[in-house]
């Protein structure tokens, strides 16, 4: 077996460390980007002053226990030097863009969200509506109890519409804000309605289980719960601790096996969680860490709201190669849901918008959709000049609402694109 540099045997490390990072313990350190995706050796800060100046350095090949003493320890590192290599392998796909024009000015909704490319359900002046074709329909008016709350469209507000998968329920509720309410689309009624602490995050997804519709809501600061939109009853127990970070937005899996939940501290630091959706209804809603269905997948400092997406039923990507906010890279991380354990990381997509399905990744960029294999990190192609909002199946959809020009929406059917 052969002897490293470092002393030791056993497997080369993948990264070469400069002469001072040598069996030196936990020690600041830069790493050095070698221009082959996001593959990096590791200096310390004088070593990175001459590679910076033009210099040559040498580079010692060590043993994997060596390079992930430092990796182990990320908070140590300071820089980055050099750029990652965006991995190309252009695939032909069926970019064509389904294009449909609205009968209404959809600008005018404080909020909105499709059913599918033609149905939309929207919020204007306290009632709820239905776009179907070249139909509007009043659905129901907002509860007088949601009313008092305040103007809905005030921009810090940031209300919101989101669909059950079914298309049966929608919920509006201030980003922002204390209040929200379901509705019933196919019996026109609200069903429930929703509260939440004041001036906090208040994020709201369905899921199904079993063919039956579930809401998972933010009720406080530091919690969330499950109700039976149907009729508003409480599902999740509510005994139990609470968490001491402020839980953000919600994704649910394609399949409705789990949740991934942005969460933040009054501290700075934000973390990527999830939980198994199943178990939450079955068992403790909240748990220790030892026993509950918890997956800790990351965290760093001093960010929050930040693109995720799930690329398949047991994969998430996650925006930014970085444990903190200042030395974040552009690309995503992909995280095996059942062990909670990073997968890949690949250089590229922007801190944009990213929707996923079918093993890939879709980053809504300046230029227009780009599309990703989330197992090699390569693009695959893009779409230029189309921006999604929205995921609903099968299509990426794009609402282009303007009271000058109309409200075209534009559809991808990114499933049927590869066959």
């Amino acid at each position: 077996m052969q002897t490293w540099a470092c002393g030791h045997e056993g497997d080369e490390g993948h990264s070469r460390l400069c002469p001072h990072l040598v069996c030196a313990g936990e020690v600041e350190y830069a790493r050095v980007l070698r221009g082959q995706g996001l593959e990096s050796d590791l200096c310390c800060p004088d070593c990175a002053s001459l590679i910076k100046n033009g210099e040559s350095i040498e580079w010692l090949r060590v043993c994997e226990a060596c390079v992930e003493l430092h990796e182990d320890n990320s908070y140590d590192l300071i820089e980055w030097i050099g750029k990652p290599e965006i991995k190309e392998r252009l695939t032909p796909f069926d970019a064509t863009l389904a294009e449909t024009i609205l009968s209404v000015d959809a600008a005018w909704a404080v909020a909105i969200a499709p059913l599918d490319v033609t149905r939309w359900v929207g919020f204007w002046q306290k009632e709820m509506f239905l776009i179907d074709g070249a139909e509007v329909a009043p659905i129901c008016a907002a509860p007088p109890s949601t009313q008092k709350d305040g103007v809905w469209g005030g921009p810090h507000l940031a209300p919101s519409v989101s669909t059950s998968l079914d298309g049966r329920f929608a919920v509006l509720c201030h980003t922002r804000g204390r209040s929200g309410f379901v509705v019933d689309l196919e019996e026109k009624r609200v069903t429930m309605v929703l509260k939440k602490t004041p001036n906090t995050p208040f994020y709201v997804a369905f899921f199904q289980l079993d063919e039956r519709n579930f809401l998972i809501h933010a009720t406080d600061w530091m919690r969330f719960d499950i109700s039976d939109p149907e009729n508003g009853t409480l599902l999740s127990r509510r005994e139990g601790h609470y968490s001491t970070f402020e839980n953000g937005r919600l994704r649910v899996s394609p399949d409705s096996q789990w949740i991934v939940v942005e969460q933040s501290s009054r501290g700075g630091s934000e973390r990527v969680v999830a939980w198994n959706l199943s178990r939450l209804l079955e068992e403790k809603f909240w748990e220790s860490k030892e026993a509950s269905p918890h997956r800790w997948l990351c965290s760093r400092d001093y960010l929050s709201d930040v693109p995720v997406a799930w690329v398949d039923n047991d994969r998430v990507a996650v925006w930014g190669i970085s444990p903190d906010e200042e030395l974040m890279l552009n690309g995503a991380r992909v995280f095996d849901i059942h062990s909670g354990e990073e997968v890949f990381a690949f250089a590229g997509p922007s801190k944009k918008v990213f929707f996923g399905g079918g093993g890939r990744l879709f980053s809504a960029e300046d230029d227009g959709l780009h599309i990703w294999d989330a197992s090699m990190g390569e693009r695959l192609g893009r779409i230029n000049g189309f921006k999604p909002q929205w995921q609903r199946g099968d299509f990426l959809i794009e609402l282009n609402a303007s009271r000058l020009s109309g409200s075209r929406v534009r559809a991808w059917n990114w499933l049927g694109a590869f066959d």
